[in-house]
């Protein structure tokens, strides 16, 4: 890995444009599931459209950011569990195999400090973030580099973290948050990551096994829409979403993680980004279902700024060490 450095001196963020959306009538509800080889989704929603992608070896927070801004790290920003603040004033991500040099030297010697992955770090808007500033009631729950935001429920990832002590206990957290949020907006968009398989290194917990099996027999019941999005997480490199949605049909699209975003995007009515690496995958959708308009850019989410070690990251950090992301 290349030495990434952000610093204070970079130009302002770009506003974020006007949006003119025409909404579709289908809520649709986007699952997350990490450390699942997209096989099983085959399993989970037998008959479902499904495609699937190939990926390099990456961390989870920079796989699912990818995932959800439909941007590579080197614009979302976002490529690791951890960074080093370097005396307060610019954070980087060190080349690998150099970390006990951040981690010890440097760090006795009060130069350096570590910083838990975060919504700080992110440059790019996430899909639920675009929905929620075009003004369609939105709920997010458990992802990387997350954070609140007026027009949507969010429940972080370090919220998730900090209480649960393995992967089924993450998952079962993060699907009560989930439902509570959800009974409390009536969202048009609803998204949930579940990453017990990936930090428990086994199959699905109990807990998201029966969450999806309900959701894909409630989307098949009242004809809602339903994407289950699963990666192999550490144990992989491949990945792919399963449609239980009544717009969807079968293609052969080539498919990248970065398609999710933009599809997910053109589904509810929004115009996607021109500029956005990932694009609608309108040969999997009945026409009409997707959204046909665009925009230029959706411009830059923030700056990217220095971070200082806070009593809250540092506790997140040793959650993510005892969830066994971190060594």
């Amino acid at each position: 890995m290349s030495l990434t450095v952000a610093d204070s001196r970079r130009e302002p963020p770009a506003p974020f444009p006007p949006l003119t959306i025409s909404p579709r009538p289908d809520a649709l509800v986007v699952v997350g599931l990490d450390g699942v080889s997209p096989e099983t989704l085959a399993l989970l929603a037998p008959d479902a459209p499904l495609v699937r992608w190939k990926r390099a070896a990456a961390s989870p927070p920079e796989i699912w950011t990818t995932i959800a801004t439909g941007v590579g790290p080197s614009r979302h920003g976002v490529a690791a569990f951890e960074r080093i603040s370097l005396f307060g004033k610019a954070v980087l991500t060190p080349p690998a195999g150099t970390g006990w040099v951040f981690r010890g030297p440097l760090r006795w010697a009060g130069a350096a400090n570590r910083v838990p992955v975060s919504a700080a770090q992110r440059r790019a808007w996430t899909f639920w973030e675009v929905a929620a500033r075009a003004g369609i009631p939105t709920v997010a729950v458990n992802w990387w580099a997350s954070e609140p935001m007026p027009g949507a429920a969010i429940v972080e990832n370090r919220e998730i973290a900090l209480r649960s002590g393995n992967g089924a206990e993450d998952d079962a957290s993060a699907i009560a948050a989930f439902r509570r949020a959800e009974d409390a907006i009536r969202p048009r968009l609803a998204t949930v990551y579940l990453p017990g398989a990936d930090i428990d290194g086994g199959p699905l917990s109990r807990a998201a096994r029966e969450f999806v099996a309900e959701r894909v027999a409630k989307a098949r019941a009242d004809g809602g829409a339903l994407w289950l999005v699963a990666d192999a997480g550490r144990s992989g490199a491949a990945g792919g979403w399963a449609l239980v949605d009544p717009r969807a049909e079968r293609g052969a699209s080539p498919v990248r993680p970065e398609d999710l975003a933009a599809t997910v995007i053109a589904r509810l009515g929004i115009p996607a980004a021109r500029d956005l690496a990932g694009s609608p995958l309108r040969g999997m959708f009945h026409s009409g279902a997707l959204e046909a308009g665009s925009v230029a850019t959706y411009g830059q989410r923030r700056a990217a700024a220095a971070e200082r070690p806070t009593e809250t990251g540092k506790e997140y950090l040793e959650k993510l060490k005892s969830l066994g992301y971190l060594q």
